[in-house]
C-alpha cells in the first residue's frame, strides 16, 4: 500500500468521493466521466437486461473470451495495460482507482456484460453491518442481487484496509472477486444455489458456475498482474457474498 498516506485517509477519502468520483482528482486513471458513471451512479447502473443464457453457455463464453491461447483484441490489450499502470502505482494512488478502473476490468475479462448491471460502491463497516448482520457485514466484499441481472458490489473499507495484511492487493483481488460474481448474476439471472452447487455444499453463490469463471478470469490476472491471484471461497473465509 502507499506509505505515505495513512489507513484512516484511505478509508477518509473512499467515503468524500461516495458517489463522486471524477477523472480530475484522487488516482490519474485514463477514463472519462461516463466510463465511471456507468459502474458507480445509480440511473446508469440499473438498466438490467433480458438478455438470459444457461449457466453450461455462461461458463462456455467467458472462457472462449479468456482462452489465453487466443490474444487479446487490441481495445482489450489496451484496457489490460492500463489497469496494470495503475497496479503499479506505489504512492499516488486512492481507493477510486478501482472504480476508474471498473470500465476496463469489464471490457478486458467480461465483455462488457456488467456496464448498466453493476453499481459498485466503498462502504463503511457500520453501515454493512446494521444492513447485513454481523457476520456478511465484516466480510471484505459483498455482491447482491437486485433485478433482471441487476446486482450491487459493496467494498467494505475497514476489512480491506485496515485487517489485511496487503490492503492495496487486496482491494484490487476483492473487486475481481466481487465482479466475477456480478457477471455470473448478470448472465443467466440466477440469484440462487443450483442443485449441483447445493449437493457440493456451495449455497453461498462460490459454487461450479463461479469457480469455473473464478479459474478463467484468474488465469488472466495471473498472466496479466505479476500473478495476481484471486482468492475463492475455500481458500479465504474474508470473502463471503449474499444475494
Amino acid at each position: 500500500m502507499t506509505e505515505n498516506r495513512t489507513l484512516y485517509e484511505l478509508c477518509k477519502f473512499a467515503m468524500k468521493d461516495y458517489g463522486g468520483v471524477t477523472p480530475e482528482r484522487g488516482t490519474l486513471y485514463p477514463c472519462t466521466q461516463q466510463q465511471i458513471d456507468a459502474y458507480t451512479v445509480e440511473p446508469y447502473c440499473y438498466q438490467g437486461n433480458d438478455h438470459v443464457m444457461s449457466e453450461h453457455d455462461a461458463i462456455r463464453m467467458l472462457e472462449d473470451f479468456l482462452d489465453p491461447n487466443r490474444p487479446p483484441m487490441p481495445r482489450v490489450r489496451a484496457a489490460l495495460q492500463r489497469i496494470t499502470d495503475a497496479m503499479c502505482i506505489q504512492d499516488d494512488w486512492y481507493p477510486d482507482v478501482i472504480l476508474k478502473a471498473a470500465h476496463d476490468i469489464d471490457t478486458a475479462f467480461f465483455m462488457g456484460w456488467l456496464e448498466g448491471n453493476v453499481r459498485i460502491q466503498w462502504m463503511n463497516q457500520i453501515k454493512m453491518v446494521e444492513q447485513l448482520g454481523d457476520r456478511e457485514g465484516h466480510a471484505l466484499g459483498i455482491t447482491r442481487y437486485r433485478r433482471r441481472g441487476c446486482s450491487s458490489i459493496w467494498l467494505s473499507m475497514e476489512a480491506i484496509f485496515y485487517e489485511t495484511e496487503y490492503p492495496r492487493r487486496r482491494m484490487w483481488q476483492t473487486l475481481f472477486h466481487e465482479m466475477i460474481h456480478a457477471f455470473c448474476l448478470a448472465v443467466h439471472h440466477n440469484p440462487n444455489p443450483t442443485p449441483y452447487d447445493i449437493s457440493q455444499g456451495w449455497v453461498d453463490g462460490h459454487g461450479y458456475t463461479f469457480r469455473r469463471c473464478l479459474q478463467a478470469v484468474e488465469a488472466r490476472t495471473k498472466r496479466y498482474f505479476e500473478n495476481l491471484c484471486i482468492a475463492s471461497a475455500e481458500d479465504s473465509g474474508d470473502f463471503r457474498t449474499i444475494r
